[in-house]
């Protein structure tokens, strides 16, 4: 249904689904690490708000090129968006890195990840970015500190752009 590009040492498995979706990949370095999940199937979301304790900082947001992953709806886009929130699955704030379904007009929205297949059906390319993960070339005084500065150190990391470049060339196949 899908395909992306990916570092040549990094892997793609296929992952347990959870929730209602149909299937799930994994994508792995070569340590292991999980640097992103791809999952389709479950019911699509729109416009839902995730309430925490924190308001959400975005950090980057790029539109995906018209046509790689079409719309469902009419005034929307699909982009990469990254920004520190909060989880409430795991009652945890960190940084989130995914593809999103955001209003054209509106350029960060309160959608939940993902992106919608068709007008019932939802998918989601994430990474999840705890603070305690082991983060490489970061500051040992910002993984120490924690909050939106770590996170903005992230981005200038090889692997964060390995990350986004993943994500971005997202494609559906024919």
């Amino acid at each position: 249904m899908f395909e992306f590009d990916h570092p040549s040492d990094w892997s793609v498995i296929p992952a347990p689904t959870s929730g209602e979706a149909t299937w799930s990949l994994t994508v792995q370095d070569a340590h292991g690490r999980i640097m992103a999940n791809l999952a389709a199937g479950f019911p699509a979301a729109n416009d839902s708000v995730v309430v925490g304790p924190i308001k959400p900082v975005p950090l980057e947001y790029v539109k995906i090129p018209e046509g790689q992953l079409a719309t469902t709806y009419e005034s929307t886009v699909i982009a990469f968006h990254y920004e520190t929130r909060f989880n409430p699955v795991i009652d945890e704030v960190g940084a989130e890195m995914s593809i999103n379904t955001f209003k054209t007009d509106f350029p960060i929205s309160s959608s939940l990840p993902g992106f919608h297949i068709d007008q019932t059906i939802g998918a989601a390319f994430t990474r999840w970015i705890e603070a305690s993960e082991e983060l490489p070339d970061i500051d040992q005084n910002l993984k120490d500190a924690g909050g939106t500065s770590l996170y903005e150190a992230y981005q200038r990391t090889a692997e964060y752009q390995a990350v986004k470049q993943m994500m971005i060339s997202l494609r559906r196949l024919e």
